[in-house]
């Protein structure tokens, strides 16, 4: 084999392996803007939900409220505490709120939160609702 046809070979491989590389960083910095933004999204979404339904039921805000501080920031473990963490495992959102006697508003919630089904591509390569 001719040497110089060795070393275009080798050039061509190094030089695609390089590009694939590239664009596999490209497509993964893209897919992670991608969730950032439908995360953002949603929480937006949520926030609206939760102020149209306080301003909808003012007799009922306080729920709202323990929805936002107990649920969405994390201090929620379980109200029930003679049901150990390990064993409850951890809860959704909506089940906090089913919890402390927010149906209605989990309701709307996941009824808005639905509307966020479609996703632009390429994450909508891999999630799939």
């Amino acid at each position: 084999m001719n040497p110089m046809i060795g070393q275009k070979i080798g050039w061509f491989i190094n030089r695609s392996l390089k590009m694939v590389f590239i664009l596999l960083v490209v497509f993964a910095l893209i897919g992670a803007g991608q969730i950032g933004q439908y995360s953002s999204s949603a929480d937006d979404l949520t926030m609206k939900i939760i102020a149209d339904w306080k301003i909808e039921n003012p007799t009922q805000a306080h729920l709202a409220d323990m929805y936002i501080e107990e649920c969405l920031n994390a201090k929620y473990r379980h109200l029930n505490e003679s049901i150990p963490l390990e064993e409850d495992g951890p809860i959704s959102h909506y089940e906090c709120g089913i919890d402390i006697g927010a149906e209605s508003l989990v309701v709307e919630i996941k009824a808005a939160n639905d509307i966020l089904k479609t996703v632009a591509w390429p994450l909508s390569i891999i999630i799939q609702k």
